[in-house]
């Protein structure tokens, strides 16, 4: 995986387990959907993206 800066914050959600949903905001085409999906790839089983 393609270590980005977001892969800390994300393990970071995980490992707090508040049971909140994420919400990724920021710029187009910086790697938000790439970093969700890979870090899914390697921490879950399954996984719903709700792409608005």
């Amino acid at each position: 995986m393609l270590e980005r800066k977001i892969s800390d914050g994300l393990l970071e959600w995980k490992l707090i387990g508040t049971g909140k949903a994420l919400l990724l905001t920021g710029a187009r085409q910086i790697g938000k959907s790439y970093a969700v999906r890979e870090f899914t790839k390697h921490e879950y089983a399954h996984y719903l993206e709700i792409n608005l």
